[in-house]
């Protein structure tokens, strides 16, 4: 019983004073019906859980468990107690049923001496044969159950040698009748010394039986409280057993009652949030449509703004060449001085026009995506840019490229105004030195390949302070006669990169050269990147390229 108290003490030990229940709801109830979503759209509505009470199940399991461990404790305890008890209580008899078989046995052999000496027939030497190895036998049982140290074991020990005396004294007075000498085995045999082992054999035996009777009637007391003990703990244990799981039934319909009532407000705001979305759907449908219609416009105000420029444009050329060739040698050194202004002037609008076209045209065009050898399109660009290498004795230098995933004529536009800026924006007196690199990387989220490629120069440099300017549309740094160009090269490049899902930037300080890095998708790349819908208007540009060209002409 103590036992049994002890252990459910220790359990409510283990379990922390305050411990936090809380009920947890399925998570199938917080999900809300997508099948009425549009494709494509989806919600949820999580519960904090804060109006539901909270049950922690795992403590409560654990409480049960501990709970049937303890009862299981308790009556495994019982029963071995008891089993024990019994066990020395059996040993007791056990002992006593050796001690009479012992007697039984000396008895024995002294009644068969004495049919021999009366007879002189061998025959009545077999019950005396019999009984020796009955004596053995219960002295070696006596030894088994006798434990050593125990008070009956001196008495044993002492009734091992009285035996053994007995059985010389008697084997002594058979030898003598077998030998003739009749009158001497008699006188043995009536000698005091036998009838005193005889009695102190009775009497070491009946000192051992004493002792076991008490041991007995102790261990049979103490039989009945164990036995009554087992009983008053078994009907602890199945009260304590029925009062729990009557307690877990409970809080278990507790439970399921709550939980349909949180799982029937979490139905109805998600009902709700579902409406949200479908209305917030909408309105971003609404939205695509009408940022649809206006790029439409925003298309069709190009074509016709760059259409209607690059009318008086050619208008301004075409007259400004008829008075240079007709009146140019009759004009005064001033008005020829406005002529080239004007044309200087009508070109470099014709410039901006088509730089606009082509910043305007790297989000619209319809190209696939595909493997693009990165080594490939910067010998097509050095190619291209021959002359001015040829002119500035530049030196450019590239490693091995690997292939990236993107547009190839887009990479190539790229690549040469990169090239085309390390080549332009050096000191005059400086040998231009550009130095092109690429090592693995990763793009933004960290998990697609990505190529980042380095283009390094020896240039004027950049100061920090103007670094995110440069990339900005029509954004100069330098004046515009001592480095020509539109200021748009830079913001076509990051546009570009942008586009394929890479990025680019740059390190530079004045003086000491510029290094930039893109990085681009590599090959088979595991990320799916936007291109252009086929449907994208591409007309207006397409119509302002030609205008920009037939400008130019």
């Amino acid at each position: 019983m103590h036992l049994y108290v002890a252990l459910q003490q220790t359990v409510l030990l283990i379990i922390p004073h305050g411990t936090s229940l809380e009920v947890r709801v399925p998570e199938q109830a917080t999900v809300m019906s997508q099948e009425s979503l549009p494709a494509g759209k989806q919600a949820r509505l999580v519960s904090d859980g804060s109006d539901v009470k909270p049950i922690n199940w795992q403590v409560i399991i654990a409480i049960v468990i501990a709970a049937l461990l303890i009862n299981s404790a308790v009556a495994f305890e019982a029963i071995r107690s008891y089993g024990e008890v019994a066990q020395k209580r059996t040993v007791s008899q056990e002992t006593d049923t050796a001690l009479l078989s012992l007697l039984a046995a000396v008895q024995n052999a002294e009644s068969g001496r004495r049919g021999f000496l009366l007879t002189r027939d061998e025959a009545y030497l077999e019950p005396y044969q019999a009984s020796i190895e009955q004596q053995d036998r219960a002295l070696r049982i006596l030894d088994d159950l006798i434990p050593v140290g125990g008070q009956r074991r001196p008495h044993l020990q002492v009734l091992r040698e009285l035996v053994l005396a007995k059985r010389t004294e008697i084997d002594q007075t058979i030898s003598l009748a077998r030998k003739g000498q009749m009158n001497e085995a008699l006188a043995l045999m009536r000698a005091e010394n036998g009838d005193r082992l005889m009695s102190e054999i009775r009497d070491r035996i009946r000192a051992i039986e004493e002792r076991g009777l008490q041991t007995l009637s102790r261990l049979t007391d103490e039989l009945g409280r164990t036995d009554a003990k087992a009983l008053l703990t078994l009907a602890l244990s199945l009260l304590f057993s029925l009062v729990l799981v009557l307690a877990f039934a409970w809080l278990l319909r507790r439970f399921h009652t709550e939980n349909r009532q949180h799982t029937l407000r979490l139905e109805a705001a998600n009902n709700e949030l579902e409406d949200k979305v479908i209305a917030r759907t909408a309105e971003l449908n609404s939205f695509s449509k009408e940022l649809e219609r206006s790029n439409r416009e925003l298309q069709d105000f190009a074509y016709v703004a760059s259409h209607d420029l690059q009318e008086p444009l050619r208008k301004i050329r075409a007259f400004g060449d008829r008075l240079a060739v007709k009146y140019g040698d009759a004009l005064a050194g001033t008005g020829s001085d406005y002529i080239r202004r004007m044309q200087a002037a009508a070109e470099r609008m014709a410039s901006l026009i088509d730089a606009l076209l082509t910043y305007s045209r790297v989000s619209t065009t319809t190209q696939e995506f595909e493997a693009v050898e990165l080594e490939t399109v910067v010998r097509d660009v050095l190619e291209d840019l021959e002359v001015r290498i040829n002119e500035r004795n530049a030196v450019v230098v590239h490693e091995a490229l690997p292939a990236v995933f993107g547009v190839p004529v887009q990479l190539r536009q790229l690549m040469q105004n990169l090239i085309g800026n390390a080549l332009k924006f050096v000191e005059p007196d400086t040998v231009p030195h550009v130095t092109i690199t690429a090592m693995g990387s990763y793009l933004e989220d960290g998990e697609t390949p990505a190529v980042e490629l380095r283009v390094k120069d020896n240039g004027i440099g950049i100061d920090e302070v103007f670094i995110d300017r440069i990339f900005a549309p029509f954004q100069r740094l330098h004046q515009r006669g001592i480095y020509e160009g539109t200021g748009i090269g830079l913001a076509i490049c990051r546009r570009i990169a942008e586009r394929h899902g890479g990025s680019i930037e740059l390190e530079s300080k004045p003086g000491e050269g510029a290094t930039f890095i893109v990085t681009l998708p590599a090959v088979a790349p595991e990320k799916d990147f936007t291109v252009a819908e086929p449907g994208s208007p591409d007309e207006a540009a397409n119509a302002l390229a030609t205008d920009a060209e037939g400008a130019k002409g």
